[in-house]
């Protein structure tokens, strides 16, 4: 049986976000690539400033190259919030990616402390 958000919270975990962005089917930019890559960096810079944002960064094959997908972890209080930041994430919102938001928390390990 599925958990509701916030059942099964361990004392001290804390509730982020993950937003897994993966490549459009067909996508049908609406800026040249340079661009949005410039307004993505941008973004996410600002989600760091406003302490939004936890970590981000693309996955890699095996070979390194990269697949056009990547994740963030967010740190909002609310799915909602969550969800508002990744639509309006550039990749997204040119048409380049699409993305899917999973509750996850932190209980253990050397994050911890850190967060």
């Amino acid at each position: 049986m599925a958990e509701k958000a916030g059942e099964g919270v361990k004392p001290g975990g804390r509730q982020f976000y993950v937003v897994w962005m993966s490549a459009a089917a067909a996508p049908e930019p609406s800026k040249p690539s340079a661009e949005v890559r410039d307004a993505h960096h941008d973004y996410l810079a600002a989600l760091e400033a406003q302490g939004v944002l936890f970590a981000a960064g693309p996955f890699r094959d095996a070979d390194g190259s990269r697949p056009g997908c990547g994740m963030m972890i967010l740190k909002t209080r609310t799915f909602a919030e969550a969800h508002a930041i990744a639509a309006r994430e550039p990749y997204r919102l040119h048409g380049l990616r699409t993305h899917k938001i999973m509750p996850w928390q932190l209980n253990e390990g050397a994050l911890v402390g850190m967060v």
